[in-house]
């Protein structure tokens, strides 16, 4: 391929970050205007120097080009890949990303390359390997479950059902430093807490069973080490089980209560 006839291509490629992302995971972020090119170029020359060691005859133009295409192709449909919300699920979304880009990269191969379908298969193997441990390596947070180093962690200690009709839910300051739960008035006083959700400062508490809370919190702060009470209306008339979740935002996972009065 002559020179001349790459110039589109590489205006093409110069273009791609604007409307894509890189293989499939990668989402579409100001990260990924800096991390496609650095994709494209190390499939590439993984990709060339597999062809110099196997004494394959496949030009430099045809390699860059299938490259370019294959993973325009495998970000589009990557598009349709959702972002999961914990580590367990963006670890299924990766593998699974990597085995269909790996499918993808290996037809548009098959298409340009007209080699043996073991070599062609090894040549994606290869780039998708070499591009995915380093979106692995960029993305390691999203994958790879965080130590409890932050400065507001909160954890559900007790729960219970009081005079057959209050829900009682005793939250206990875990963390290394105070949990704010907004000035008096806000979560704190005569039953400001209203609704199936409310953002009490630091932490936020809703009611998922289908019913609506008439609640307040004991105090506006809990210092480290520190409980404080939520008190909720579970029901008025007869048995009901009241499902409380409470979470921070600085917190992996969340609380939940079960309350049955």
């Amino acid at each position: 391929m002559k020179l001349k006839n790459l110039l589109p291509l590489f205006l093409c490629f110069l273009l791609i970050p604007t409307m894509v992302s890189a293989d499939m995971i990668l989402p579409l972020t100001e990260i990924f205007v800096f991390i496609f090119p650095v994709v494209i170029s190390l499939e590439f020359v993984v990709l060339m120097l597999y062809v110099r060691l196997s004494k394959m005859k496949i030009k430099d133009g045809k390699i860059l080009t299938a490259v370019i295409l294959a993973n325009i192709i495998s970000t589009i449909a990557g598009l349709f890949f959702p972002n999961g919300k914990y580590y367990e699920q963006n670890l299924i979304f990766f593998f699974s990303a990597f085995f269909l880009t790996l499918l993808i990269e290996f037809i548009v191969f098959v298409y340009f390359f007209r080699k043996p379908k073991l070599s062609i298969l090894m040549m994606a193997v290869l780039a998708n390997v070499a591009s995915y441990l380093l979106l692995f390596i960029i993305l390691f947070h999203s994958f790879v479950p965080q130590p409890y180093s932050y400065s507001r962690n909160i954890q559900v200690v007790d729960y219970f059902c009081l005079a057959n009709r209050y829900a009682i839910v005793m939250i206990n300051n875990i963390g290394s430093g105070p949990v704010n739960l907004g000035a008096y008035g806000v979560c704190s006083g005569n039953n400001p807490i209203t609704g199936t959700s409310k953002t009490c400062g630091d932490i936020t508490i809703t009611r998922t069973d289908g019913g609506t809370m008439i609640a307040n919190l004991s105090s506006t702060i809990v210092p480290i080490s520190s409980s404080v009470i939520f008190n909720d209306t579970c029901t008025t008339v007869g048995a009901k089980t009241c499902t409380y979740r409470i979470t921070t935002s600085q917190l992996i996972g969340r609380n939940i209560a079960t309350v049955y009065c």
